[in-house]
Formats: structure tokens, sequence, C-alpha cells
């Protein structure tokens, strides 16, 4: 028996990317043959992989797990090679999230996109033998795509992946982050609005960026730069493009707080990253964001701007308050760290 590990592309830092390294390393604990097979490989992972261009003989106990973040992967190949199927569910980004910023035409494509691969989810559920969502959002989202009469074994596992846990400092440096792509969903413009501010309050405070554009949301970049000037942020903002993991760490390191405003997130690995960092969360309560935080950080239903600048002055300036919020992040923390993944894998290629 072998795993193999389909992917459109295999990139290391992304959520899939992160996703498919903890399988990996999981298989390899438990002594499975496994291995990678994908369309296009942009990683420096030194491991078993194929491209599906030159793809290797499977055998007939092979099992199949294909992460899906969107149409891309040759959906027949996958239907029709020997073995047991599994789907591994990552959500999609809706796109009228995208059509404020993008040129007709170019939405049409995502929108076409979007329609693609609904009908590739809704095909691929009769050959599987389990979906496997790494968030319980992302479950009822492809039950909504697919339908509830599909009689798939369902399996929520969180994305596999520890984080370790950090002491913060203690001071204050009044600087707030977020880490993710600056695209239309992640509401980076609402940051913008924040530390406007908070700035108010403070002038030290200062908003930190960790992240990269995407050349597609041009429009959107230009938003932002245009935000940033019209609102005189210019020395209260830092854009942190293309940091390695290192320098990201370093950049955690004299955060105070770390801001989602974020609309549309299937997980949340950077949230789990920064509360395993001893940073405090305030997160808009938005799609998986609700059950990866819980109770743990802090979260809000309305973008009252400067209610939540009052809000992050407060904890800032509370060494006890943020004491408190760390601790249930912690806790939080190791509920992911202390997953049963090893027992549900099992499990799952055994069935």
């Amino acid at each position: 028996m072998k795993i193999y590990q389909h992917v459109d592309e295999l990139n290391d830092r992304d959520g899939i990317g992160n996703d498919i390294l903890g399988f990996q390393i999981l298989f390899e604990k438990l002594n499975l043959p496994n291995a990678i097979l994908t369309r296009t490989n942009n990683s420096k992972n030194e491991s078993e992989i194929f491209l599906t261009s030159k793809p290797p003989k499977i055998q007939s106990d092979s099992i199949h797990i294909l992460h899906y973040g969107g149409a891309g992967y040759p959906i027949d190949y996958f239907q029709n090679i020997p073995g047991k199927k599994i789907l591994r569910f990552h959500n999609m980004t809706p796109s009228y999230f995208f059509k404020d910023f993008l040129d007709e035409d170019i939405f049409k494509t995502f929108e076409r996109n979007e329609i693609k691969s609904n009908l590739e989810l809704y095909s691929l559920y009769r050959c599987l033998s389990w979906v496997l969502s790494d968030s319980v959002f992302n479950e009822l989202d492809f039950l909504r795509l697919v339908g509830e009469s599909n009689k798939t074994k369902m399996q929520v596992l969180p994305v596999i992946r520890n984080y370790p846990l950090i002491t913060s400092q203690s001071q204050p440096n009044f600087r707030i982050g977020f880490i993710g792509r600056w695209v239309p969903n992640k509401r980076i413009e609402d940051l913008l609005f924040t530390i406007y501010f908070l700035r108010k309050i403070n002038p030290l405070y200062t908003l930190v960026l960790i992240g990269k554009k995407n050349s597609v949301f041009g429009m959107y970049n230009e938003y932002l730069y245009t935000l940033v000037q019209e609102l005189e942020l210019s020395n209260n903002i830092e854009f942190q493009e293309n940091l390695t993991d290192e320098e990201v760490k370093r950049q955690l390191s004299k955060l105070d707080i770390y801001l989602s405003m974020s609309e549309h997130e299937g997980f949340g690995i950077p949230i789990l990253e920064v509360m395993a960092s001893g940073i405090p969360v305030l997160a808009y309560s938005s799609t998986a964001i609700l059950e990866t935080v819980r109770d743990a950080g802090i979260l809000f239903n309305e973008k009252n701007f400067p209610y939540l600048a009052e809000l992050i002055h407060k904890i800032v300036t509370s060494t006890n308050l943020k004491s408190k919020i760390v601790q249930k992040q912690n806790q939080r923390v190791k509920f992911y760290n202390e997953f049963p993944f090893q027992e549900k894998i099992l499990e799952i290629i055994h069935s």
C-alpha cells in the first residue's frame, strides 16, 4: 500500500502546502510509504514528488488524497486511477469578494472557475470513500455544494501542524499586525481604518502587514496605497512582503496585538501561530475564524473602528488583561497540538 497526496500546485508556505507537509510527516512516523502528485511543483520538498504529466505506475491497493482548493488538478485522472479516494477539502473564496477589484473579463473568468469547481466537487464525491474538511465551516460548505444526500464518510480534521508555545515581550511596542495575502476578502482596508483611529490615541501605533501582493489584484493594491495617502498613514504602516519564516518570527516577537478583519477563511493557521506566540488575537467573527478562535481570543461582530481602537489600546497598556487573554489562547493552541491525528488517520486509511 502506498499513499499519494494530489495537489494542483505544490507550494511550501501556503495553507495547503502546510497541510501536505503535516500529512507527510505523519505518514513517515507511521512507516507508511507515500508520495506527492502535482501538476506544478514550486516546492523545495525533497521527498518523492511526481508530475501529473509523468505519473508513476499506480497499484490497486493505493490510497489517494486530493487536496482541493479550487479547479486545476486533472479530475478525470484522479477519478480513474485505481485505489481508495479521499478528498481533503480546503474551501474556496467566493468570487464575489473580487468583483470590485477586477476588470470585467477577468472577473468572469473567476466566476467560470468557481462554477467549474462546484461541478467538479459534485462529480467527485461519488467516487470518494472519505471527505476530510479542515474545519466544520468547510464541511458544511462542502455539503452545501454537493447536497445533503451525500453518503460519503465525513470527518473534520484540522490542518496537521504543531504550534510551539512561545513567551512574548511584555513592554508595549504599539505594533498591531496581520499575516496574510493582500487580497479583497482579507479586508486590509479595515485594518487601515482601525490604525487611523489608533493613531489618534497614540501616534506611535504602527500597523505591520506581513504577506505579499497578488499581481492579479493590482486595482486592490492601488486602492490600499491610495487609502494610506488619504488617511495620512505613511508613517504608521509597514508592508512586510515575502518574509522568511525566521523573519516572520522576529516580526511577531515585536507585536502587541494581532488584528484580523478577514471575511472569509477556511481555517486560520496564522491565528494559531500568533496565539502560540503569546500575542492577543482580535478577529472579525466570520467563516472558520469563529471556530478557530472560539473563546480564546476576542471576536467581534461589528466593525466599529473607534471602539476597536479603544479596546486595542486598553489591552496593549494592560499587562494583566493581556496575560488573561494569552492564558486562554494557550489552552486553545494545546487543543490543536494535542489533536489525535495519528488515531484519526489510521482509522481513515484502514476503513
